[in-house]
């Protein structure tokens, strides 16, 4: 009998660390893949040349190559280019060189697979700019009319040639008639009038970009009735030869004042450029708010979200970055009574945190149409960084 008892102790053991192994081995077939590392790096410069490269902490399933895409500012919008998936390593090859100076949006949602069919963990939004040359010095270069004051100045490759364009939104002479003034690049500099195009009302804010992902740069403005009634966001969609949609290709109203501030970056790590904006919600001084709507791939922004800001008004702007370096951008508004800015933190897809006793995120009325609502997590207070 005692003779007998090492060999079971022995058995025991054998069957006890086979146990732990195949928990191991289990444990790793459904662990979610994390990313590693990113080049570019976050807000780095980087070569006009160059790939996109995304390393996992998993080896991943064919068709995961899908979740990378690049956006740029002021060419093409979402670039067209050749994704490659090798173990666990994702990369994304442009068809072009990047512009010189241009800044870059790089997000990796969660198409992305592990072999074994976990989904990434966490989708990651990172920006970065191209190098860019010169002295600094400035001079030369000729002028191009309009025909009403110019109210506000875009720049970027609108017709698909390769040149940068010029685009001014123009004071409106009544409620109806704003105007769109597009100067095409010659390709040397000179800029060429083209017939000037009608907008729905008077633009507050404007910006470039491709919002329902035809690699093509899209106009998307602020627009403000003279009658102090709910300004409107519009996206006018580009033809692909710098002709705009008239009366708006996607319009809504934002409950509030249309605002000055307007940007447009991927909030929620799906893959689409979201809108985010200053409005105020009250219509009284210092009733301002962060509002954000999401892109539902189509260039269309059903759903929208407003952060109340004591102090803000309309003359905000907005801008945003990844300022807490926890893979996910913010939303930074300019605070004008208390000349300082804000940082609205996110606290998870696509929402922000408010500072305690200073305003909450809240849903625009009516029904949100789309996806769920986001799981909230907690997250840092709003802090105010005084100029």
């Amino acid at each position: 009998m005692l003779t007998r008892l090492p060999r079971l102790i022995r058995l025991q053991s054998l069957q006890t660390g086979l146990t732990a192994a195949g928990l191991l081995l289990a444990g790793h077939a459904l662990a979610q893949p994390t990313i590693q590392s990113l080049a570019p790096a976050r807000n780095a410069p980087a070569a006009r040349a160059t790939s996109v490269i995304v390393q996992f902490s998993e080896t991943l399933r064919t068709g995961s190559q899908q979740a990378l895409r690049v956006y740029s500012a002021q060419a093409g919008g979402r670039l067209a280019g050749v994704a490659t998936l090798s173990g666990n390593q994702l990369s994304f090859t442009p068809g072009t060189r990047f512009r010189a100076g241009e800044k870059l949006w790089a997000t990796v949602d969660t198409l992305v697979r592990s072999t074994a069919g976990r989904a990434l963990a966490r989708p990651a939004v990172w920006q970065f700019s191209a190098g860019g040359g010169g002295t600094g010095a400035f001079g030369g270069g000729s002028s191009s009319s309009i025909n009403t004051s110019g109210r506000l100045l875009l720049s970027g490759d609108v017709d698909g040639n390769g040149h940068l364009d010029v685009l001014t939104l123009n004071d409106a002479q009544s409620d109806r008639d704003g105007q769109l003034a597009l100067r095409l690049n010659s390709g040397r500099g000179v800029l060429v009038a083209v017939p000037d195009q009608p907008l729905t009302r008077r633009a507050m804010a404007a910006t470039l970009a491709d919002v329902d992902e035809d690699h093509d740069l899209d106009l998307v403005t602020l627009e403000q009735p003279t009658d102090g009634s709910s300004g409107f966001y519009n996206v006018y969609a580009n033809d692909g030869q710098g002709r705009f949609g008239g009366a708006g290709s996607s319009s809504g109203a934002l409950g509030g004042l249309a605002g000055r501030g307007l940007g447009l970056a991927d909030l929620n790590g799906d893959g689409h450029l979201d809108m985010f904006f200053s409005c105020n919600m009250s219509g009284s001084v210092g009733g301002g708010a962060v509002g954000v709507r999401l892109n539902n791939g189509r260039g269309a922004f059903p759903v929208q979200w407003t952060y109340a800001r004591t102090g803000l008004s309309t003359e905000a702007t907005v801008a945003a970055a990844d300022i807490d370096n926890d893979g996910d951008l913010d939303v930074v508004a300019s605070h004008n009574a208390a000349q300082s800015v804000i940082p609205v933190f996110q606290r998870g897809r696509g929402r922000a945190a408010a500072s305690a006793g200073r305003g909450r995120g809240r849903p625009a009325a009516g029904p949100r149409p789309g996806r769920p609502r986001p799981r909230r997590r907690p997250g840092p207070a709003v802090h105010q960084l005084q100029l």
